[in-house]
């Protein structure tokens, strides 16, 4: 006696099973596998696929929910029913309109349409017909759908969006009459061991605050900050009012002044009022 080794191929593996055969010899030619005393491949094929899977086996392999991408752009996630021939996969054809349908030219849109389909289920040959290529990449697991440039869209490409607004705007906004931020940058250190002869413990807490406030053809500008271990904790920084002129280019500055130095030059804390061109207004 000699074993073999059946293999049952079904949707997403294989299986191997022992079967005990009898071998062409003494004993005799080896049983027939069909006829009045046996069952079918077919049969023990769905009782075991049953057996492993907990439920029959369809007609077909089951739908697919795979990404969806046309010409090069992600548009979601489309529902497919996959075939051993390319041409006839079938996709949800409700999705596909939904996602396809803006890439194309007025032709394009109304022969898309036009193309027949059976149970809102589109074929990849239907779509061949007409110059839209629809491929399931079995290895990415995603659906591709490159389409005639005949039959698409002229879109417009930006190469400079820069001040842009958003698209779903109407119209762009202006800015607001008035307006504020502050900036918080706090810190707060523990030490919980030392070997030299520091101390340890909770160290002093510092907050720096820096902020502005705009009004109308104005701006405050602000800083402050504060050290819990020294004589005075709260600290005034740099303070100034500055207006805008966009149409001479303009800003004045009335303050605590910030300037600009070079070389050996040192900068010097001082308050006043300055004017300066300033052509990014």
């Amino acid at each position: 006696m000699r074993k073999t080794l059946l293999i049952l191929t079904l949707a997403f593996g294989s299986l191997a099973l022992p079967l005990s055969a009898w071998s062409q010899g003494a004993g005799g030619a080896a049983p027939s596998t069909t006829g009045d005393g046996g069952k079918t491949a077919g049969s023990d094929t769905d009782k075991l696929f049953e057996q492993v899977f907990g439920r029959r086996q369809g007609p077909g392999q089951p739908s697919l929910e795979v990404p969806l991408v046309v010409d090069g752009v992600d548009r979601g996630t489309i529902s497919i029913d996959v075939a051993d021939d390319p041409f006839e996969t079938q996709m949800d054809r409700a999705a596909l309109v939904e996602q396809v349908v803006d890439f194309l030219n007025q032709d394009g849109e109304d022969q898309f349409l036009a193309l027949p389909h059976d149970n809102d289920k589109i074929s990849a040959g239907t779509l061949f017909e007409i110059g839209i290529t629809a491929e399931f990449d079995s290895a990415d697991l995603v659906l591709r759908i490159d389409i005639d440039p005949e039959l698409r869209k002229p879109l417009p490409l930006n190469l400079t969006n820069r001040g842009q607004p958003p698209r779903s705007l109407t119209k762009p906004i202006g800015p607001a009459p008035t307006s504020a931020y502050v900036n918080v940058r706090t810190g707060l250190d523990h030490v919980h061991e030392t070997t030299g002869a520091g101390k340890t413990g909770k160290r002093p807490m510092r907050v720096d605050l820096a902020g502005a406030v705009a009004i109308p053809r104005a701006a405050f500008d602000y800083r402050f900050s504060y050290n819990e271990n020294s004589v005075r904790p709260w600290q005034r920084g740099d303070l100034r009012i500055l207006q805008d002129f966009p149409d001479s280019a303009m800003r004045w500055t009335y303050g605590d002044l910030s300037f600009p130095t070079t070389n050996f030059q040192s900068f010097v804390p001082m308050a006043g009022i300055t004017a300066a061109r300033n052509y990014a207004l």
